[in-house]
């Protein structure tokens, strides 16, 4: 007994010494050259980049290997991987079993730089030539029966670690930057691989891992989505097979993709799907399937194929619009209102196409009351088109039906879009589009036939086209009498009599019709015909609008019908001013013919400014009339005013 216990403490000792000579030569075998250039082969090998490191570490108690300064060659614009510093630790037991267990993996200081090609993902930077074995050692390679190693890692910690993807196919998507990135990645819930597991179970597959992982940093696809924050991960997986359960919370993460999303942090975003991978009859398959999607008040379920064609699937049955609009700036802009369901609405990249159908159960501007502009049917996808199907639009107590159709969704996207509303209350028209109820009155009648571009570098409205025609007969607009009054006695006045212009209505804010049509072309709205007609007299509007930068660009002219004072008996048509500017900032300048004919009205006849004083009084209220004149006087001053040399006369 004693001589076993002695042979036992002496093969102890032995093995202590052995660790102990290791641990202490371990160091000074990494900072070897031989090393150094049997690693950078091995590495260049596999990578086909150039490599070279600064210092290389090693340890025995613990495991644990140490790159410092390694750099990876790409290109010009930098390396394609580069690391401060990069930790491994390894645990001893498995390799017995011809498993490597990676304790840790720490990564500082690192940057990747990834490119996509039709080849898929790789390094970026020319590849090096993969040097020719001799035929005997690569059939020698091709017959050797060894099993490869089994490898798993436990915990992966990211200190300052950014990554780039471009997509350098024809027509790629763009640049995907994530930088600043840190956090944890925790897989130790699985057990370190046992002797007879993975590759060669008899039993097939290996054992499903638990991961965790928390993430912070920047996320930047070229604009298009932004990610600033921490991020949640769960996941169960084969990791062999890449299947599984995975959930991610990023709640406490801003998200952003202009206009569309605007997530701030502590606002709900949660996520959790199967993660599924398919190879059949040679090809392969990456899908994330039955996610349940949670962002702020909106819930729907996705279905989505990431290869090898990206396609996403998207039902809700009823989705808030107020919900949306939380975390949408488009939608909150558009002040929208009620409800919109997705039945299986579903989208594929390359070339685009649509299928499925979005119901509006009913959209509203503001609201979806009767006072609101309401629309309701559906939009369904036929792959390269878009169709409206049962679209109706309610406003002003009528209802309209819409028809619409997008065509060419893969290439140059065009929209055809046709309404016509009869005998609507303009005023309700006129309030749920935003403006004053009592700002216009009448039966209003209104047709429209418009087409137009989507995508591209230039907005819609600059690519519209069609016609608009509208008509309100008789009506009411809020503002008129003043102009009305003015007008009606600059005619008496230069007919020079007191009678013979039929008398105004007591209400001169009233008139027999509004009507017009717009030719549009180019984003440029053209009139010759809008008319604001009165019993004896119209004013008359010619001239374009700008529906893009709202610039105006008209004429204003007064038609005297045959037989009225201040007229010929064919008539006559007096220009009194040309309109500029914009539609918030409108210029008008007064003509001198207008100007000239209204002098007459009162030039040194102070009798018959009082009279015209009183008339204006009684009809637009006390003290109006006086401003009236005032105003007229200013402008008759303007005439005295020597033109400057060169101008042209109005």
């Amino acid at each position: 007994m004693r001589l076993a216990l002695r042979a036992a403490l002496a093969l102890a000792a032995l093995l202590l010494l052995a660790v102990l000579g290791l641990a202490l030569a371990l160091p000074r075998i990494a900072a070897s050259e031989r090393v150094r250039a049997r690693l950078v082969e091995a590495v260049e090998d596999a990578t086909r980049r150039p490599f070279a490191y600064g210092a290389l570490r090693a340890g025995l108690l613990p495991p644990r290997l140490v790159v410092e300064d390694a750099t990876l060659a790409g290109r010009e614009a930098g390396p394609a991987a580069s690391v401060r510093r990069l930790e491994l630790r390894v645990a001893l037991l498995p390799l017995l079993a011809r498993a490597v267990v990676i304790r840790s993996l720490e990564i500082e200081d690192a940057s990747v730089a990834l490119v996509r090609d039709a080849g898929g993902v790789r390094l970026a930077g020319a590849d090096l030539e993969r040097a020719q074995a001799p035929s005997g050692e690569a059939d020698a390679a091709a017959r050797s029966p060894g099993r490869a190693f089994d490898l798993a890692v436990q915990r992966v910690a990211l200190r300052g670690v950014d990554l780039r993807l471009e997509d350098a196919r024809p027509g790629g998507g763009p640049p995907l930057a994530l930088r600043d990135v840190e956090g944890e990645l925790d897989a130790r819930g699985a057990a370190a691989p046992r002797a007879g597991e993975g590759a060669a179970d008899p039993a097939g597959g290996a054992a499903r891992r638990a991961v965790e992982a928390r993430l912070r940093g920047v996320v930047d696809l070229a604009g298009a989505l932004a990610a600033r924050g921490p991020v949640a991960l769960r996941a169960t997986l084969d990791l062999r097979a890449t299947e599984g359960v995975v959930a991610i919370d990023a709640g406490e993460a801003e998200l952003a993709a202009p206009p569309w999303l605007q997530k701030p942090a502590g606002t709900a975003a949660r996520i959790q799907g199967r993660l599924r991978r398919v190879r059949e009859a040679g090809a392969r398959s990456l899908a994330f399937e039955e996610a349940e999607l949670e962002l702020g008040g909106v819930r729907a379920r996705l279905d989505v194929a990431l290869a090898p064609r990206r396609r996403l699937v998207a039902s809700a049955p009823a989705l808030d619009v107020a919900a949306l609009a939380a975390v949408s700036p488009a939608v909150a802009e558009r002040e929208l209102a009620g409800t919109v369901a997705l039945d299986r609405l579903t989208v594929e990249a390359e070339p685009l196409a649509v299928r499925g159908a979005l119901r509006v159960e009913p959209l509203g501007l503001r609201g979806t009351g009767e006072e609101h502009l309401v629309l309701r049917g559906a939009l369904e996808g036929a792959g390269d088109e878009i169709v409206g199907r049962g679209l109706s639009l309610r406003v002003g107590g009528r209802e309209a039906p819409v028809e619409l159709r997008v065509r060419g969704l893969a290439a140059k996207p065009r929209f055809a879009l046709a309404t016509s509303l009869a005998d609507a209350d303009a005023g309700a028209v006129v309030a749920a589009l935003g403006g004053r109820r009592d700002a216009l009155e009448g039966p209003l009648d209104f047709d429209a036939r418009l087409e137009g571009r989507l995508g591209g570098r230039r907005p819609p409205l600059a690519t519209l086209a069609g016609d608009v025609a509208l008509r309100i007969a008789p009506g009411r607009l809020r503002g008129a009498g003043r102009l009305r009054a003015a007008l009606e006695a600059a005619l008496r006045a230069r007919a020079g009599a007191r009678g013979g212009l039929a008398e105004a209505a007591q209400d001169g804010e009233r008139f027999e019709s509004l009507a017009g049509r717009f030719a549009i072309a180019r984003g440029v709205a053209r009139t010759d015909d809008l008319r604001l007609a009165y019993p004896d007299y119209a004013l008359e509007l010619r001239g374009q609008i700008g529906l893009a930068d709202r610039a105006l660009d008209l004429t204003a002219s007064l038609a005297v019908e045959p037989g009225a004072v201040g007229a010929a008996r064919a008539g006559r048509t007096i220009r009194l001013a040309s309109v500029r500017g914009t539609v918030e900032e409108p210029q008008v300048d007064v003509t001198r013919e207008a100007l000239a004919g209204a002098a007459s009205a009162y030039a040194g006849d102070e009798r018959r400014r009082r009279k015209w004083e009183r008339k204006l009084d009684e009809r637009l209220g006390e003290g109006q009339g006086a401003q009236v004149l005032e105003a007229l006087d200013r402008a008759l001053q303007s005439l005295e005013t020597p033109e400057r040399e060169g101008a042209d006369a109005p």
